[in-house]
């Protein structure tokens, strides 16, 4: 099939898309991720495991012309017949029809009807990502579903897929070939909303795809349809905070509800407008009705910024820092299982190791006190340094090791710089110039070390110049500024040519010269440097989100988070704390530039990882976000907290 605007490849065996082209792309990128082709059924619950199998689903028939095609399955229970043509608007348009061919009824169940939209999804070398693979920000917004599948690098040739029959309120990811094909986000299976279906009754979903320009353009092509976009200002509140959003529809019967209870709304002609103080913590779901439309917004409320911080400390303090005298991890803040109510220790795993990433308690910790009196935090504090001096840092030539015991078997060049900025944090608390001593031997070390070609994720080169800059070290100041103008100089030449770190590409690496080139111009006060910044912003924004809820607006697309990091080890996609770096690159942007409107979307994504913290003080590591993933349920906060304070740290720079 071939218009103008796609080419589109089906395959005669299985009645699928193998295939879809963009006519006049000039990069020519399948749109379609292997193994499962576009369009495959899956007509079980994704979530039963070991439960018997239907009966394999069969192609029946398949037909193809230039501008149409029809394919027919059945799998003795349900008959699902797939016309795909394009339009009058050359966009390409698919319908699935569900049929019960059974003399009973089928009274179906959340997640047990799935349509493969395999969209390309993957982490590929950089100039392979940016014109060969998708971000795909999925809405699951019953009658207002939409997919907006961004192409990685900038381009105004991106898809987007509209529903305009049925309900579809759930996603799934396969993650099968993910296991096999490191980097790939595993392929998408989108649910319709389960119905009860009598004999001979048919349910059908609907969809087109089209081309657009970018998100704003998306949006409008979105709206050409119809559809209801509920839009708020911030989808994350504190306490004394009121939860705010508009939506436009000419409908003259509109009904909003939360929890099942009405809630009041304003009007102005088609502007519906809800301003709502919430009474309680946790998800919000406002469901909205419009005439023959029903869709929801999500919005997360949390105490106030001052309480989730000190809360969160206590629990560190009290429940995820190891003492017992003798072991190598006396002192140290370790992952915290709130499931089993213990703490969790894996130094063969090393992301599960008491060093790496569990320096963001203590960077919290340090940040807080700065501000903050507190006694009983301050020596919690005190004995983790004492842990980091003895098993993790040598305080004599400035080297940080992966793992306790002061273990050089394996370099990682991530962990530096997250010590040089504690190290930072520390002497602003202490004023101890042993600290800059530090600072300036593990910043040598580190560049030492192949440091000035890598692109790290928790440095702060401002914060580690102004403390330098505070104890009047002027040689150290020097020597640091040095290192860190040239590394600053090898991002800009090496510009969206990114290095593969340890993913091959994805949001963090594009954050580092999106965040160290406007700190240098701060440091400098050369604005200068905010040119060299325009293209990566680009990029990075395509990674985040526009739908109108807390887990993916102005989030990143990531995933894999919960296999590394988490309890629950899935490969699925989440909302992660790392989100918080895109939000620190484009405040870094916005005091470089005073372009207002990326603070605000620096606030949006930084509030959006507050979820993460609990009333009690615990925390997780991540939410995963897909209705399931392979055969194990998904939508649930991972039952480790792990490493997610960096958050909190880099919210109190942000917010």
């Amino acid at each position: 099939m071939k218009n103008e605007r796609f080419h589109i490849t089906l395959d005669p065996r299985t009645g699928c898309v193998s295939s879809i082209m963009i006519t006049d792309d000039p990069h020519q990128m399948n749109w379609c991720l292997m193994p499962h082709q576009w369009g495959s059924l899956s007509l079980q619950r994704p979530t039963e495991l070991g439960r018997r199998n239907d009966a394999e689903n069969t192609l029946l028939e398949f037909s193809e012309s230039e501008n149409e095609s029809v394919s027919v399955y059945s799998n003795n229970r349900i008959k699902t017949t797939v016309k795909r043509n394009f339009t009058s608007e050359g966009n390409f348009k698919e319908s699935y029809t569900f049929q019960n061919i059974l003399n009973t009824d089928i009274l179906l169940r959340k997640g047990e009807l799935g349509i493969y939209t395999p969209f390309r999804d993957e982490q590929k070398p950089a100039p392979v990502s940016l014109t060969q693979c998708s971000h795909t920000h999925i809405w699951c917004g019953e009658s207002e579903a939409w997919l907006n599948a961004l192409r990685q690098g900038d381009s105004k040739q991106n898809l987007g897929l509209v529903l305009t029959e049925g309900s579809i309120d759930a996603y799934s990811i396969d993650g099968d070939n993910a296991r096999v094909l490191k980097g790939t986000r595993g392929c998408i299976l989108l649910h319709p909303e389960a119905v009860d279906l009598l004999p001979g009754e048919s349910l059908t979903i609907s969809w087109e795809l089209f081309v657009h320009q970018g998100k704003e353009d998306f949006t409008q092509k979105i709206l050409s349809y119809g559809k209801l976009l509920p839009v708020a200002p911030r989808y994350t509140v504190f306490a004394g905070e009121p939860i705010t959003f508009t939506f436009s529809t000419d409908a003259k019967d509109v009904r909003i509800t939360l929890r099942n209870e009405e809630i009041p709304y304003t009007r102005n002609g088609t502007t519906v407008s809800v301003s709502y103080l919430p009474q309680k913590e946790g998800e919000h779901t406002f469901r909205i009705v419009a005439d023959n439309k029903h869709t929801h917004i999500n919005v997360w409320a949390t105490a106030a910024f001052e309480e989730v911080l000190k809360r969160r400390i206590d629990f560190i303090v009290d429940h995820q820092q190891y003492h017992r005298e003798g072991s190598q991890l006396d002192g140290a803040y370790l992952i915290y299982d709130t499931e089993e109510k213990r703490l969790y220790y894996d130094s063969l795993f090393s992301d599960h190791n008491a060093c790496r990433e569990r320096l963001g308690m203590a960077l919290l910790i340090a940040r807080y006190l700065q501000s903050h009196q507190n006694e009983k935090f301050y020596q919690s504090l005190m004995q983790f340094v004492t842990f980091v001096k003895r098993e993790v840092l040598e305080v004599t030539t400035g080297q940080v090791f992966n793992e306790v015991g002061k273990d050089p078997s394996f370099l990682r060049l991530y962990n530096a710089p997250w010590m040089i900025t504690l190290m930072a944090e520390l002497f602003f608390l202490t004023k101890e110039e042993e600290y800059l001593d530090i600072i300036h031997k593990a910043v040598k070390f580190y560049y030492g070390q192949g440091g000035g070609k890598f692109y790290p994720n928790g440095l702060s080169m401002e914060l580690t110049i102004n403390a330098l800059k505070e104890g009047n070290k002027p040689e150290y100041l020097n020597d640091v500024l040095g290192y860190f103008r040239q590394h600053v100089q090898n991002m800009i030449e090496v510009g969206l040519n990114y290095p593969e770190m340890e993913c091959v590409y994805e949001q963090t690496i594009v954050t580092s010269p999106a965040t160290y080139i406007p700190e240098m111009g701060l440091i400098t006060g050369d604005p200068s440097y905010g040119k060299h910044i325009l293209d990566h912003l680009a990029v990075l924004d395509r990674f985040s989100g526009m739908q109108p809820d807390f887990r993916n607006n102005e989030m990143a697309i990531r995933f894999w988070d919960d296999y590394w990091f988490g309890k629950g080890g899935l490969y699925l996609d989440t909302l992660h704390y790392w989100c918080c770096l895109t939000a620190r690159s484009f405040s870094c942007y916005s005091r470089l530039t005073g372009e207002q409107s990326y603070q605000e979307k620096a606030e949006n994504c930084i509030r959006n990882c507050f979820c993460l913290f609990k009333a009690d003080g615990s925390a997780s590591c991540n939410l995963a976000l897909p209705f399931a993933v392979d055969n194990h349920p998904g939508d649930f906060f991972d039952a480790w907290a792990n490493d997610q304070d960096f958050a909190l740290y880099f919210a109190m720079q942000i917010l």
